[in-house]
């Protein structure tokens, strides 16, 4: 396999599937994993290549990467058309830009997808210096986010194209897969996950412009006031409510690089939320009202690790990776979906 000669084709190319960027980050992850353990370098550099290629979606002007770097031809836009489902519901109306699934930013949701840039993070803080192009690759994405389509006022992301048009209140003319005829297109709020993000790439990469951000995402969700900078004295809401684990690795990351203890002081008080709220009859679950509880829960080793910090361990714990995982398949006369969408969401009356 390794040996293979690497030919790429053009990005946009046409093909037979997708190829999602949260697939592609397990596979660049799987890859350098390997190398990791392995010590092969060959894994590596088929990771990195794959990595790049969403790199090369950029529109060099704006730096925001696309969701997918090829096209589909058998996608079912509609019953009977198949083709790019974003070129067929949008295209019509953004005439002279290119609009494929590949070009949309958000591709889904209303927020970036940030588990792929914490895997880049994490990837370059393993490898050391070889995995420099990882954080490079996530540093710069990061920062195309923030200042293209990051609007401060309102701490939310821009729905656009990635060549920077914006597609923010734009009416969707047609059913298809993005949504159906009548859709509006809404800026997104930044949230926990966004912040853990930007937590840790200022963590790993130290740049103020990232700090920056955090910090608005950080005032606008009312967790307080991180400083103007790594020095300052921070302001921090240790009444919060919040109870996310992505939100408690934030502040970890912020006490880790800064060493100031109100950052491991807040964490404590996210997790203390978490065991309150979430810890039910042995299990984590998103409240105690739901039914089904997930194995691959993350709170139990984020809990680990906030532990460790708070008693100084030098316990070598495993990462907290960004899992999401899913099924999606037909379950239950329901048709195609998620396992997450109609079982763990079951909540008791």
């Amino acid at each position: 396999l390794w040996p293979e000669k690497y030919d790429p084709e053009p990005v946009f190319f046409w093909g037979t599937g997708l190829s999602f960027l949260n697939t592609g980050s397990d596979l660049f992850y799987a890859g350098a994993m390997l190398t990791h353990l392995s010590g092969d370098n060959q894994p590596l550099v088929w990771a990195k290549r794959l990595a790049y290629r969403y790199v090369e979606t950029r529109d060099l002007n704006i730096g925001i990467s696309g969701y997918q770097f090829n096209q589909s031809r058998t996608a079912t836009c509609a019953p009977g058309i198949r083709g790019d489902r974003a070129q067929y519901q949008y295209g019509d109306d953004f005439k002279g830009h290119f609009v494929v699934e590949g070009t949309l930013f958000p591709c889904y949701g209303s927020t970036p997808s940030v588990r792929p840039r914490i895997v880049q993070f994490l990837l370059a803080e393993m490898m050391g210096k070889g995995g420099e192009e990882f954080k490079k690759w996530a540093l710069e994405e990061l920062t195309a986010w923030g200042k293209v389509a990051y609007r401060k006022r309102d701490n939310s992301f821009i729905p656009m194209l990635t060549d920077g048009t914006s597609m923010e209140d734009y009416v969707c003319k047609k059913d298809g897969y993005f949504g159906p005829k009548g859709r509006v297109l809404k800026a997104g709020r930044a949230g926990e996950m966004d912040f853990w993000t930007y937590a840790l790439a200022y963590r790993i990469t130290g740049d103020q412009f990232i700090w920056e951000m955090a910090r608005n995402i950080a005032n606008h969700n009312n967790w307080g006031d991180i400083g103007p900078n790594a020095d300052a004295k921070p302001d921090l809401n240790l009444d919060t409510s919040y109870s996310t684990y992505a939100l408690l690795l934030g502040f970890i990351e912020l006490h880790k690089k800064t060493g100031n203890p109100v950052f491991l002081q807040m964490a404590r008080r996210i997790g203390d939320n978490i065991l309150a709220s979430r810890f039910h009859k042995g299990f984590f679950v998103p409240t105690k009202r739901h039914i089904y509880a997930k194995f691959d829960a993350p709170e139990p080793l984020v809990l680990l690790r906030l532990d460790a910090a708070l008693n100084k361990s030098k316990a070598k714990l495993p990462t907290a990776w960004p899992t999401r995982s899913f099924f999606h398949c037909p379950f239950d006369g329901k048709g195609r979906t998620y396992d997450n969408s109609v079982i763990y969401s079951r909540t008791r009356p």
